[in-house]
């Protein structure tokens, strides 16, 4: 495959990228095209870091990829989780003797791994991934021609996932307000309470509860149920409605 057969098949890919509705989909693609693209690579994952949550494999195509992947969290060391934290890339010939890895490398060895390229993401200054290729062959990724076309692929990789992911929580943004707002509505018919109060309102039952808040809207606007609010939406000295004198 020539340089500009390259650059004509990742044009297309980059657009047919970008089609999926789902984040879910797009890391599917993502990771099944990598394998079909890059014959070296017999196993792709998509590594992440969540908040509150740490190393979490968001897509993989094997289980062994997974697994691949877990034995580097646990480690703490590992071509992945490097190649994120350093946005870089990532490669090693023979996994099993790799100084880098002391522990990781046999281990990965033992799943059938021996060579392997990780390829951290990052598209407009966020960190998106870390792409793990990992090759049942030593050497896998040794010709600088597939390095290169790795790299290139992941160039359009991080576009594509990243959209997807700020498609995808701007979508829940909105939709979150929405439900939040119908709950609202319910409420300030129901008690006659105004916007600032059923908001209040809705916080408290979130909290009193300990579910999320668009969790508890979402059931209220679907069942119509105020659950412990059968007297009246006690929502404190400042928020609570006005019932006059006593």
């Amino acid at each position: 495959m020539g340089p500009s057969r390259d650059a004509a098949l990742l044009t297309a890919i980059a657009a047919e990228l970008q089609e999926h509705p789902t984040e879910d989909g797009t890391v599917a693609d993502v990771l099944d095209r990598a394998v079909a693209l890059l014959p070296p690579a017999d196993h792709a994952s998509l590594t992440v870091r969540r908040r509150h949550v740490g190393w979490d494999t968001a897509g993989a195509t094997s289980a062994l990829a997974v697994r691949a992947d877990e034995l580097q969290y646990a480690l703490e060391e590992g071509p992945c989780v490097e190649a994120y934290a350093a946005a870089d890339r990532r490669t090693s010939d023979r996994v099993a003797d790799d100084p880098r890895w002391p522990r990781w490398g046999p281990a990965a060895d033992d799943l059938g791994v021996r060579s392997v390229l990780s390829i951290g993401l990052e598209a407009r200054g966020e960190r998106v991934g870390s792409l793990n290729l990992y090759a049942g062959t030593p050497a896998g990724f040794a010709d600088p021609a597939v390095a290169e076309l790795a790299r290139l692929y992941a160039v359009h990789a991080s576009y594509a996932l990243h959209s997807a992911h700020r498609r995808e929580g701007l979508e829940s943004a909105i939709a979150t307000r929405h439900v939040i707002g119908l709950a609202q509505g319910v409420l300030m018919e129901r008690f006659g309470l105004d916007q600032e109060r059923s908001f209040a309102l809705l916080q408290r039952l979130s909290s009193t509860h300990n579910r999320k808040l668009r969790d508890i809207c979402e059931e209220l606007v679907r069942t119509g149920d105020t659950p412990g609010l059968a007297a009246g939406p006690d929502t404190g000295p400042d928020t609570g409605p006005d019932t006059g004198p006593d």
